[in-house]
């Protein structure tokens, strides 16, 4: 395996991505680049952790941004975060990101590109 095998597609049904982000952690890890859209900042984040949830309605957000619940859209319901470790951070839960980079809905998850 290659540390870009680990790069999530967030076009992807998220009990793909929960299920690959439980087989990539600690190694390659499963990995995206989380962007503020009111601070316009962007940093590299490793998810360790996740879950599917359902979506009730069709959402009109784009695959990748943060929902009202701060579930990630993704092509088939959202992925709600459990832990995250961001360059150059420790392992924390995703409450704590969020308070630190001030998370809100409407912020994204990207793929990396290669």
């Amino acid at each position: 395996m290659k540390k870009s095998d680990g790069f999530l597609d967030f076009e992807n049904p998220a009990d793909a991505l929960r299920r690959k982000i439980l087989g990539f952690w600690p190694w390659p890890g499963a990995s995206a680049v989380y962007t503020s859209k009111e601070a316009s900042k962007s940093v590299r984040v490793t998810i360790a952790m996740a879950g599917a949830v359902e979506t009730s309605n069709p959402s009109s957000l784009q695959t990748g941004t943060l929902d009202e619940s701060l579930n990630v859209i993704c092509g088939q319901n959202a992925l709600k975060i459990e832990k995250i470790k961001p360059d150059g951070s420790r392992l924390m839960d995703f409450a704590d990101f969020v308070n630190g980079q001030h998370t809100k809905p409407g912020d994204t998850f990207t793929k990396i590109q290669k």
